[in-house]
């Protein structure tokens, strides 16, 4: 019985083939399945029935694919079908098929059947299963002639997040804008009077308006924009006064603190050439905005957000048809600062007409207060466009307001004393009564410096000082004797403990500070130098900032953090234990008499009821020791040892004739004098 059934299933397989390999519809089939697959459009062309291909040709078949699956950014084509058991063969010879296609497509994944005809041809003396093909194999709401347009109306535009700080006051948000123009026809009167006074109130020249007025498209119901303003710019009622202006509406990213936090928000603006090539395959259009600098910048892929697509086919005349679905707009991220912006409006109040910066850290945390960098600019200008007045004001100001100072480093002067104390009691080559007998304003480590001097500002202590009163005189000639007495190597080597010379791990690029440059230590000339923050010693506020936290926090440097969400509870520690408890006693007596000690150099920061632990800082600008048109920067760091909830680091630029780091001082001690005690 076996032998019957075998035979039998042989004969059913030769009546299916035709007793020829090429005439069984599987080979087709296969070759279907596999080149839909790979995306091999040239092979699938080849499967084709002679009636597809008088309706289709090759180059338009895979175009027609390509440019297809592109629209829709198929990236994955799944292809499954067989022969059902019982195979229905018409009066030709024709088997239908259904093929299960599967695409991964923008707005997820497809899935369809396309009812196949697997048509009987001979073909040079072959009889063989070829394709019935029409469009809908590339997607059922195809039809021919259609292809598919993909759009992203402003419905489905992602917002993009806001910027916030710490208590959700919005830095850098989305609202709106007001676009000034005029409509030709509605100009009424001395068109020439009606210009320049346009001109006048805009900023710009009334050669620049007739240039946008008498461009080709230009038509007398046109809407030629001129500028775009804040809605709250005073300006616009009046420019609405005069005949022809209208104005139109539209959203703007809008930075509600203007100039106190420009260079730590930035600005956005629209993509340039170089910016599109650098990011089109990343979505992104000719017409799209994207962060210039600042966090902005930094943050751009988390603030941006994806817009959201509607797919639909359309005819050869463009008429829209069948709609085959939307993307939804995935709106960008909401990123909360640590940033208070009580601290941020109070550190450049105080320096908003100087040239310089501030860092406030909680030093407890590591979390940044407040960034501040003067002169600033108002970051809402950019966004809305600006005047040529403008724009040459902000680039010719000598005071460069577009340089984010916050982010750059200086050489610290004095302040920079409290890491060479800091070092010099940790190697044993200072103690707290360590007496340095030192005589007159000038030293000479000896006779090869030349006529090289180490200088001081002041010797009415006397020749003999302890640490203390080299704290309190702000000593140059001590702290340059205890760098020599340090060592160039080891110098090196505790420096780079307190995070001297490494990157500091922060969201935005902020300079490497240094002991030494890429030659290290030239001479002792320069290791004595460096011992009072001279020499080639650089440094950010921000840094210093974290270094002298370590004072109040029980000697440790933390990461400094600048998102609520980085702060779990407990500070990240980038430099552990970088001061012992004793030499933390030691330096909390140091600093607290320069500020308590009338003869301190930190004296006019002295605010009654609060104990404040503060160090000034005068760096020297200038070509040689004999240059006498140098100027001088001005630091004080400053922390209430009481409630340290807020350690400030801040440095003024061209202090010289302003009384020196005594100026900053003073600055400082207004900001504690509101938040020392919070």
């Amino acid at each position: 019985m076996k032998k019957y059934i075998i035979i039998l299933t042989i004969l059913m397989v030769f009546i299916l083939t035709g007793c020829s390999k090429s005439e069984n519809p599987n080979v087709a089939l296969n070759k279907i399945v596999a080149s839909l697959s790979k995306s091999d459009y040239s092979n699938l062309y080849n499967v084709l029935s002679e009636s597809s291909k008088k309706k289709v040709s090759k180059e338009t078949f895979i175009k027609e694919y390509k440019d297809s699956y592109s629209a829709l950014e198929v990236n994955s084509i799944l292809v499954k079908a067989s022969l059902p058991k019982k195979i229905k063969v018409d009066e030709n010879g024709n088997i239908k098929v259904a093929l299960q296609i599967s695409i991964n497509t923008i707005i997820g994944k497809r899935n369809f059947i396309y009812d196949a005809t697997l048509r009987k041809e001979k073909v040079n003396k072959q009889t063989s299963y070829y394709l019935d093909w029409n469009e809908s194999m590339i997607l059922p709401e195809l039809e021919e002639g259609d292809t598919i347009k993909v759009d992203a109306p402003s419905s489905l535009k992602a917002i993009r997040g806001k910027i916030t700080d710490r208590n959700g006051v919005a830095l850098a948000t989305n609202g709106n804008s007001s676009t000034i123009g005029f409509e030709p026809r509605r100009i009424t009167g001395d068109k020439n009077v009606t210009i320049a006074a346009a001109a006048n109130l805009l900023g710009i020249s009334a050669d620049s308006i007739n240039k946008l007025l008498s461009a080709t498209w230009v038509k007398e119901d046109s809407f030629v924009p001129l500028q775009t303003l804040s809605i709250s710019d005073t300006r616009i009622s009046k420019l609405l006064a005069l005949p022809g202006i209208e104005k139109r509406q539209n959203d703007s990213r809008v930075y509600p603190f203007s100039e106190v936090c420009a260079q730590l928000t930035g600005y956005v603006g629209t993509v340039t050439d170089t910016e599109y090539e650098k990011h089109k395959s990343e979505g992104y259009t000719k017409t799209d905005i994207i962060g210039k600098n600042g966090l902005e910048f930094t943050y751009e892929k988390r603030l941006r957000g994806v817009s959201g697509v509607s797919i639909y086919t359309v005819d050869a005349k463009g008429t829209k048809k069948k709609p085959i679905g939307d993307k939804a707009a995935i709106n960008g991220e909401d990123i909360k600062l640590t940033i208070d912006i009580q601290l941020e409006k109070a550190a450049y109040a105080q320096l908003s007409n100087e040239a310089g910066n501030c860092a406030i850290i909680n030093p407890l945390t590591g979390e940044v207060l407040a960034l501040v960098s003067t002169p600033s600019y108002d970051p809402n200008l950019f966004v809305l466009g600006m005047s040529d007045s403008q724009w040459k004001a902000l680039n010719s100001d000598p005071k460069k307001p577009l340089i984010n100072r916050f982010a750059n480093t200086y050489a610290p002067g004095s302040t920079f004393k409290f890491i060479t104390a800091a070092i010099g009691l940790k190697t044993g080559k200072l103690t707290q009564g360590t007496v340095k007998n030192i005589n007159g304003l000038n030293w000479q480590g000896n006779s090869s410096w030349g006529t090289y001097n180490v200088t001081r500002v002041d010797d009415t202590k006397g020749k003999d000082e302890n640490l203390t009163d080299a704290f309190i005189y702000s000593d140059n000639i001590y702290f340059a004797q205890t760098a020599l007495a340090i060592t160039k190597d080891t110098f090196l080597e505790e420096a780079k403990k307190f995070g001297i010379g490494e990157k500091l791990n922060f969201p935005m690029s902020i300079t490497t500070s240094q002991l030494v440059d890429k030659d290290g230590f030239k001479n002792d000339i320069q290791l004595a130098d460096s011992g009072y923050g001279q020499g080639k010693v650089q440094i950010s506020t921000l840094q210093l900032a974290l270094i002298y936290s370590s004072l109040v926090n029980g000697g440790d440097i933390y990461n400094p953090l600048l998102e609520t969400k980085d702060y779990t509870g407990a500070p990240k520690v980038s430099y552990p234990k970088v001061l012992s408890p004793d030499i933390i006693e030691a330096m909390k007596t140091d600093l607290l008499a320069v500020v308590d000690n009338p003869s301190g150099t930190g004296h006019s920061a002295q605010i009654p009821g609060m104990r404040i632990a503060g160090k000034t800082g005068t760096a020297e600008i200038k070509l040689s020791q004999d240059d006498k048109t140098g100027t001088e920067n001005g630091w004080f760091a400053a922390v209430n040892i009481d409630n340290p909830k807020f350690l400030t680091v801040m440095m003024v630029e061209d202090v010289k004739a302003k009384g020196g780091s005594a100026f900053v001082a003073s600055k400082v001690k207004d900001i504690l004098k509101l938040y020392g005690n919070k």
